[in-house]
């Protein structure tokens, strides 16, 4: 699957622009803070809507603004792992997951305990988010997000909520449950060592525009972590 990008979105004191094309199943985009990454992914998702260019996934078209064309957020089929995961506090792991199910109560109960048992939250269906840890939010947000069948997955700075010493475990873990995904999966972040792991194409952005991009496999990581 590709996806190309080519979007305008200026403020007062900032604009966005950028262009790129890419057939990587994992892109990473990795800047400063302010630089437009999470602007770039709300772009993407339909949260925020570009004055003028064009997203479009294979041949599907998100956004086109010659052609008057702005696909609803739901029906953009992109899901978006926001830095707080938004799990709705009042509902357990199991109630977040079927929430975004269709099909009867039969079939979302049983796609409901394949996605916990295939994200590692056996054992947890009747917590609250406020009883998990922050790598079993994660696990929860992943889930509810795969529940959807996104084209697309949107990860926001996935591990800032997550301290130190767990990050490392959990990058590799979410890049494991995310090996079958046959999508696109585009990751931000700050940090060199969540890009580096997760990606197969680098792109850094500056200042609103891609600056660089790389194969990650023409990148040296002797120095990775």
């Amino acid at each position: 699957m590709s996806i190309k990008i080519d979007v305008k979105k200026k403020y007062k004191d900032f604009s966005l622009d950028v262009s790129l094309e890419s057939n990587a199943r994992h892109i990473g985009i990795m800047g400063r803070s302010g630089s437009g990454k999470s602007l770039l992914l709300k772009c993407i998702s339909g949260i925020v809507k570009p004055d003028e260019g064009v997203i479009s996934l294979d041949d599907r078209e998100l956004f086109n603004s010659q052609r008057d064309i702005d696909i609803k957020t739901a029906k953009r089929k992109t899901g978006y792992l926001f830095q707080n995961y938004a799990l709705f506090p009042a509902m357990s792991v199991k109630g977040n997951i079927m929430c975004v199910l269709s099909g009867s109560v039969e079939q979302k109960r049983a796609e409901a305990e394949m996605l916990i048992k295939k994200f590692g939250l056996k054992g947890l269906e009747k917590h609250l988010p406020s009883q998990l840890s922050g790598g079993e939010q994660q696990r929860c947000a992943l889930a509810r997000m795969m529940a959807s069948k996104p084209d697309v997955i949107l990860l926001d700075e996935p591990f800032s909520a997550l301290d130190e010493d767990m990050r490392d475990d959990v990058m590799r873990e979410l890049k494991a449950m995310l090996s079958d995904y046959k999508g696109v999966i585009i990751t931000v972040s700050h940090r060199r060592e969540e890009i580096y792991t997760m990606s197969d194409e680098v792109i850094m952005l500056e200042k609103g525009s891609v600056c660089e991009r790389k194969n990650i496999n023409d990148i040296e990581r002797k120095n990775f972590f």
